[in-house]
This record gives C-alpha cells, sequence and structure tokens, in this order.
C-alpha cells in the first residue's frame, strides 16, 4: 500500500538473491573440477532437470484441465508461465479452447437458488459504544461541510449500487440483485429484525423523510444499534451526535458505466478509518458490521464482511447477469456472455490485466451453500 516501502523491499531483495546467486556460482566455477568427479553431480542434475520438467508438464495439464489450484499461483508470476501452451495443445487438437472456455464460465457459474435463511443469535452484551448508520440521498455541500465540522471523515473507496431498490437490498437485506422483483422484497422487513432481541437494533426513518420503497419503515427513537435514514440529517445531528460511533453515508453510487459505483461515506469511526487505504467496502458490509457491533451473529455467513474482522476472500457482489469482485485496488467484472473487464478501484481507470479467474473463484466461495 506503500510506493516506497514496495521499491525498497522489492530492491533489497532482488539484491540479497543477486549477491547469493554470485557468490554460489564464483565457487561452483573454482571448484568445478572438483565437482565434476563429485557422485553428487548426477543426482544433482536429474534432481534439477526433472523438477523442471515436471513443474512444467504439471502447469500444461492444470491449464488445459482448468485446475485452479495450480494454475492460481501463475498470479504471482511477473509475466505468464512459459509453457502453459494453449495455443500449441489446441494445434494438435490436445484441447479444444471453446470447450475450455465453456468450462471456465461453469466452474464460475451462480447457484439454480441463494439460501437467505439466517438463523440469529445474539448474546447479552455490555458494550457502551452506541453505532448508529445514517443513511441519506441528499449529500449535499452543506452536510459534507457540517460533517467535516463534527470531525467526520470520509472513507476512500466505498461502493454501492447505482440503483435505489438494489441499493436497499445490499445494505438492509444482504441480498444480491439476481432476479427483477426488488420491489417485492422491499415490501417487508428483513427477515432477521424479528428474531433480534427487542430493541437491540432498530431501522427507522426522521419524520420529513419518505423511503417510497419502504413501506414499513416507521418514524421511531433511534435504539443503541440503528439505521435511521434522513435526508436533512444535520437539522437532527444534536440526537445524533450522542452516539459514539457515526456513519453517514450515500444511499447509491453514482455513475454512468458501472451498476456498482462508489459511494460517499463519512465516519467517525477511529476503528474503520484505520482500514487499509485500499481496503474496498460496499454496501452489503454494513449490516455484519452493525450485527457484531450488538453482539448477534448468524449461524450462515453473509456476503459481505464484518469491517472490524473481514474475511480474506476477494469481496462479491452480484447485479443482474455480472459477477463483480475486489481485491484490494482491483476490480474485476464478469458478464453473463463471457465478456470481462479489469478497472482500478481507486480510479476506475482500466486495467491491461487479464481474467483472474482464481481471484473470481475464492470470491464465489462467499456464497457456497452448505452441504448436508
Amino acid at each position: 500500500t506503500n510506493l516506497r516501502n514496495f521499491i525498497l523491499i522489492v530492491v533489497t531483495v532482488a539484491a540479497l538473491l543477486l549477491a547469493v546467486e554470485l557468490t554460489l556460482s564464483n565457487f561452483c566455477w573454482k571448484k568445478i573440477e572438483r565437482l565434476k568427479k563429485s557422485a553428487i553431480a548426477t543426482p544433482l542434475f536429474v534432481l534439477f532437470i526433472g523438477s523442471f520438467m515436471l513443474s512444467h508438464l504439471l502447469h500444461v495439464y492444470a491449464d488445459a484441465n482448468v485446475k485452479y489450484d495450480v494454475t492460481r499461483q501463475d498470479n504471482v508470476l511477473p509475466l505468464s508461465y512459459p509453457a502453459t501452451a494453449k495455443t500449441f495443445l489446441a494445434r494438435y487438437q490436445l484441447i479444444d479452447l471453446n470447450k475450455q472456455s465453456q468450462i471456465q464460465l461453469d466452474k464460475l457459474s451462480l447457484p439454480q437458488q441463494f439460501s437467505y435463511q439466517h438463523n440469529m443469535l445474539c448474546q447479552e452484551t455490555t458494550a457502551s459504544r452506541s453505532t448508529l448508520l445514517l443513511v441519506t440521498d441528499n449529500f449535499s455541500p452543506e452536510l459534507v461541510k457540517h460533517l467535516a465540522s463534527a470531525g467526520l471523515r470520509p472513507l476512500e473507496q466505498h461502493f454501492a449500487p447505482v440503483a435505489p431498490d438494489e441499493a436497499l437490498l445490499n445494505l438492509l437485506y444482504s441480498k444480491f440483485m439476481i432476479e427483477q422483483n426488488a420491489q417485492q422484497q422491499l415490501q417487508t422487513a428483513p427477515s432477521w429484525l424479528a428474531q433480534l432481541p427487542e430493541g437491540r437494533i432498530s431501522i427507522s426513518r426522521s419524520a420529513e423523510t419518505e423511503v417510497a420503497q419502504l413501506p414499513w419503515l416507521n418514524v421511531a427513537a433511534p435504539a443503541q444499534y440503528s439505521i435511521v435514514f434522513d435526508n436533512t440529517p444535520y437539522q437532527h445531528w444534536q440526537s445524533y451526535s450522542q452516539f459514539d460511533n457515526i456513519v453517514v453515508l450515500g444511499l447509491s453510487g453514482s455513475h454512468k458505466q458501472f451498476s456498482l459505483a462508489p459511494a460517499t461515506v463519512w465516519s467517525n469511526w477511529t476503528a474503520l478509518r484505520q482500514l487499509q487505504p485500499h481496503q474496498v467496502t460496499q454496501h452489503l458490509d454494513w449490516l455484519p458490521t452493525l450485527l457484531a457491533q450488538a453482539g448477534c451473529q448468524a449461524q450462515a455467513n453473509w456476503p459481505g464482511d464484518n469491517l472490524l474482522h473481514p474475511r480474506t476472500l476477494p469481496k462479491l457482489n452480484i447485479s443482474g447477469g455480472e459477477i463483480i469482485s475486489f481485491k484490494k485496488d482491483k476490480m474485476v467484472i464478469l458478464r453473463a456472455d463471457g465478456s470481462y473487464g479489469v478497472w482500478s478501484a481507486g480510479t476506475l481507470v482500466p486495467l491491461n490485466d487479464r481474467l483472474d479467474l482464481p481471484m473470481l473463484t475464492d470470491a464465489l466461495k462467499r456464497i457456497e451453500q452448505p452441504t448436508d
């Protein structure tokens, strides 16, 4: 995450490796006659050449049969592995490139059904740090100025769906936009909310704010852990300032090209501001984070992360026919027709990178269904 340190480490390691290689080669050159007469020369030669050939053959096999456990190692190399030889294998009809591409897509196919049943378990908590997620659809310059004066700071690289209905599904229900019935799903309160102890977490709105997509949303006093919809939060800031951790987030992202786009988030939550600069967050992460703060957890994993204890898997979102994944600063989008794109999540600049299939495979592990 720090370019200067990265360059310093790379140069230092390269210099050490070069020094070791020069020392060994110089020693071998001076002792070459003795080494020729040594009984160890032939076994070492066979071992090194055999390992070299075996590693290449293993990669050829894995590349032809789409074995990600092997081919994922290619991603740590500065260049593509030199002996995968897809075109060579295809020329002699040892593999069918079209069939191989279909196998790759099949491995990345989505399950036919998603299980959104999360049995909640809550413990008695003595935590005194109250948490507020303040959702607004009006991030005006006036609001930004007010938040800055109140000590809040922006969180970088937060992504949210551009469509408001989809953003609400991500934020309140931790669901993907796969079927085109978002409005129907938003008609009732999230099922997880009814499983919590009364008053543990509340979802409400201010008296001046209407959220047409959520007919069940009421005006109510916020609980210790709350999600509040308010399009003029600076008018009620005196009551909101009583919370220890405050996150003010825009309802949806904004971009013409992407269905999942950067969204504005400001917070005074110190632990969140200590996230790595290139750590992408998204609306799917807020529900697991708030539940964890309230001492509640689900028996099944949410697709998002508890931001204070994130999983190591790449981030995942699914919007319509697109699979969207983030790993550090890299954003990969795989479309239903097999086309893809790779962008920088921080700048949204296209990257001339190949499709990172192991990354997408790992990301899809977030929605693997438990087997009996």
